[in-house]
């Protein structure tokens, strides 16, 4: 099953930082915005404000390297999946674009040295979290509610679709075991 991001994106809370006074409606409520604030804001509602050039992501609010790293090393250093910010793949994307497009606008090395570092740190938090998936996936193939209490909703898609794609081929194999193929049986004369 495929999901498109918006919907899979759509109610996650990023942070912004509105440009100009407005007004917006949220459900039954009219709330009043001022410029200068820095506000959490479901990407719904983010998205036609930037795009109408009424707020922004807020990147004094991203992550920082320190922050990621000090995640990579508990994740690294725990057999068990760390729980994290439902937001977190989304926000750390926003982090990286913020910090390489800071890098392509400067003539300062150390900014790309601490974009290709960010990248890595993501990547890695990525990678071992993936490894505990698949690995809960692969123990049990039936998809549980405890163990999906720390993931991200990202995470929740891989695992229930690794627990489908492992249950699935599993039961062929032992249908195959026990039945054998239809063209290798011996007919009964």
């Amino acid at each position: 099953m495929i999901v498109s991001a918006e919907a899979l994106y759509a109610d996650v809370e990023l942070p912004a930082r509105i440009l100009k006074n407005t007004k917006i409606r949220m459900g039954g409520l009219e709330l009043e915005l001022r410029g200068g604030t820095s506000i959490d804001l479901p990407l719904k509602v983010l998205a036609p404000l930037r795009s109408e050039g009424v707020a922004d992501i807020d990147p004094s609010r991203l992550y920082s390297l320190q922050e990621l790293n000090k995640m990579r090393w508990v994740e690294e250093r725990s057999q068990e999946l760390q729980g994290i910010e439902e937001s977190f793949y989304l926000k750390a994307g926003l982090t990286l674009r913020w910090i390489e497009e800071q890098a392509r606008s400067s003539d300062d090395p150390a900014l790309l040295t601490r974009a290709r570092r960010t990248r890595a740190v993501i990547v890695d938090i990525l990678r071992r979290r993936m490894y505990k998936i698949a690995r809960l996936a692969v123990t049990n193939p039936l998809p549980s509610k405890a163990h999906m209490k720390n993931m991200t909703r990202e995470e929740r898609l891989l695992y229930a679709n690794l627990c489908h794609l492992l249950e699935s081929w599993h039961s062929q194999m032992i249908s195959m075991l026990e039945g054998g193929l239809p063209c290798l049986r011996r007919s009964r004369r």
